[in-house]
């Protein structure tokens, strides 16, 4: 991945990472399509997304619910913060 990552988004320890809200959506939608079809659901209201991106204030989920946006959580052990999201994440896939 060239570009840094931009957004990241949690739900029962399965993480999503991209660089933009498209991707994003295209991904949680194609996610949810797989999900549905074994017979699970994601549950939006435990699922949190953060974001280091300018103006990424909600994203919304396949059938209209909208996915809480946090300021920080914990990932891989680790505290993230909006701001730290990149350098956080590169520092930790770098060392696995």
């Amino acid at each position: 991945m060239d570009e840094p990552l931009k957004i990241i988004l949690d739900a029962d320890e399965i993480t999503l990472k991209t660089v933009s809200e498209d991707e994003l959506q295209d991904k949680h939608q194609k996610w949810q399509k797989a999900l549905a079809e074994n017979g699970l659901w994601l549950n939006v209201k435990k699922t949190k997304f953060l974001s280091s991106k300018e103006g990424t204030d909600s994203i919304v989920d396949g059938h209209g619910e909208a996915i809480e946006k946090v300021q920080d959580f914990r990932y891989l052990g680790r505290d993230l913060a909006a701001v730290l999201v990149d350098q956080a994440v590169r520092s930790r896939i770098n060392a696995a």
